[in-house]
């Protein structure tokens, strides 16, 4: 029964804090996201990471955007881990950053906590 109840709150824990990753060139305030995708050109494409959760931020927080290379099949090596602060009230967040190697990526999203939120792939070209 204890285990069940573990479970249970595990998938409510996990579905409460459920959002979505974007990789796109800019975003403005109104929610819109200009040109999407997952492909982008190394040294030349400024790319804005856009995190859309499902419901408003209860608190101000600081989140972290982690970004880990693809070095071997089922390895990543992590290049960049910056902050970026979440507003209370706001649905989204985003930060802005520069892949500068070609290659395979992971985009992580992680909370205050260590949680990882949302993450998304990309190549860079």
């Amino acid at each position: 029964m204890r285990t069940l109840l573990l479970m249970l709150f595990s998938i409510f824990f996990t579905n409460l804090f459920a959002g979505e990753v974007f990789l796109c060139k800019s975003y403005t305030a109104n929610t819109t996201l200009k040109n999407s995708t997952i492909e982008w050109q190394a040294n030349k494409d400024n790319i804005c990471i856009v995190y859309n959760h499902d419901n408003k931020y209860l608190v101000n927080a600081v989140y972290r955007l982690s970004i880990a290379k693809k070095v071997e099949e089922y390895f990543f090596a992590r290049l960049v881990n910056k902050e970026f602060k979440v507003k209370k009230g706001d649905k989204v967040a985003y930060a802005y950053s520069k892949i500068e190697e070609p290659g395979e990526y992971i985009i992580s999203i992680i909370d205050d906590k260590g949680f990882i939120l949302g993450e998304q792939f990309c190549t860079i070209h």
